[in-house]
């Protein structure tokens, strides 16, 4: 470098000014003179040793690591006390006929349900509008769909059933149906309420047939093309 200098200057070209500081490896910072001897801010003796014969940096490290596992727990503690504020006490729903009552859509349909207990234990009655079910839907798809909350809360045949379904068609009268009555059996016990939301009955059913399109002959399916 000083020879490179020493050339330009000889030549009559300014010289370059170069900070010889910069490249010096000698610690002139007395907070860096100071800490040079830490380790990961570690500032005691590296060789010594507590009561149990565990060394003091180790020990340092273990506090550091329970102290972060202190702040995660208090944490996920704060979360769980948030959630637990913000769950809805249920309380059961019953008439004074002893029925419990939900309203079940599915498509373009919507039903009325009450449930009531059996007048005799597994052998409920499921009535859709005044009519037996095996007469209302007569696809076995169709009535194993209004069954399937029951087989879910292990209750099948302990309840009676009557239903008003209006629009829409029979599968989607029987989803209705369906969620009607999965809504109905969480008023008439909270305690129905997780296996039934686990298996997807409390939710409604948001799929809805798709619109036909201008210029096509369906919503999806579009006129035979013909090039000439």
């Amino acid at each position: 470098m000083l020879a490179r200098v020493a050339a330009r200057v000889s030549k009559g070209v300014r010289p370059v000014r170069v900070n010889f500081a910069a490249y010096s490896t000698k610690a002139e910072d007395k907070d860096d003179v100071e800490n040079a001897d830490s380790w990961m801010g570690f500032d005691g003796d590296l060789d010594a040793a507590t009561e149990d014969g565990t060394a003091t940096w180790l020990q340092a490290v273990r506090n550091i690591i329970d102290l972060q596992e202190e702040d995660k727990l208090h944490e996920q503690r704060k979360r769980q006390e948030a959630h637990a504020a913000l769950q809805i006490t249920r309380v059961v729903e019953i008439d004074e006929f002893g029925r419990a009552y939900g309203t079940g859509r599915r498509k373009t349909s919507n039903a009325r349900v009450w449930i009531k207990p059996a007048a005799e234990e597994g052998k409920g009655i499921i009535r859709i509008n005044k009519k037996d079910m095996t007469d209302y839907f007569t696809r076995d798809t169709h009535r194993h769909e209004l069954l399937l909350p029951f087989l879910e809360v292990k209750r099948l045949g302990d309840f009676d059933v009557m239903a008003n379904v209006r629009g829409g068609g029979l599968t989607g009268q029987a989803g209705a149906v369906r969620h009607g009555i999965s809504r109905a059996l969480e008023k008439f016990n909270p305690d129905f309420r997780p296996p039934l939301k686990k298996a997807g009955f409390m939710t409604r059913d948001p799929r809805m047939v798709e619109r036909k399109k201008p210029g096509q002959k369906k919503a999806r399916k579009q006129f035979q093309w013909v090039k000439r």
